[in-house]
């Protein structure tokens, strides 16, 4: 239901736990989107979508996204936008598989804007990557 917010706890490499969000600015029948909270390590919104054609169901995920702060603007090129493709690819996988199907993929890539954005430093404040890190150690702390 559009409106409804979403916690995504990642864990990343290192068993830092990332705490973000998602809410849903989309649904229907077919298809819905999710679009990235502030604090995210991305700017942008998902679209997962499904159809027919001929005899085969086709399940889509589109995302349309950029860093949201300069210090992930690097990240995604030394390594995390590969990270972010592996996540959708399993994620597709699981899906097939729990549908009972073997699914054929399929990834384009556009690259809209090859700027960083460096004018953006201010989300660093908001980051989710920053905060989550900056809490780790008292967190691991506590589990002690």
């Amino acid at each position: 239901m559009p409106g409804t917010a979403a916690v995504l706890n990642l864990t990343l490499p290192g068993g830092l736990v990332l705490a973000t969000g998602l809410m849903v600015i989309y649904a229907d029948d077919t298809s819905f989107s999710f679009i990235t909270i502030q604090g995210h390590i991305l700017s942008g919104w998902i679209t997962f979508s499904s159809f027919k054609e001929k005899a085969d169901t086709i399940i889509q995920v589109h995302p349309v996204f950029r860093a949201s702060d300069p210090l992930m603007e690097i990240g995604l090129r030394l390594g995390a936008a590969k990270q972010e493709d592996r996540f959708w690819h399993k994620t597709l996988g699981n899906l097939a598989l729990r549908l009972g199907v073997q699914g054929d993929l399929s990834q384009q890539d556009s690259l809209i804007d090859p700027h960083l954005q460096w004018r953006e430093y201010k989300n660093l404040w908001y980051s989710a990557a920053v905060r989550s890190s900056l809490y780790m150690p008292f967190y691991m702390l506590k589990r002690m």
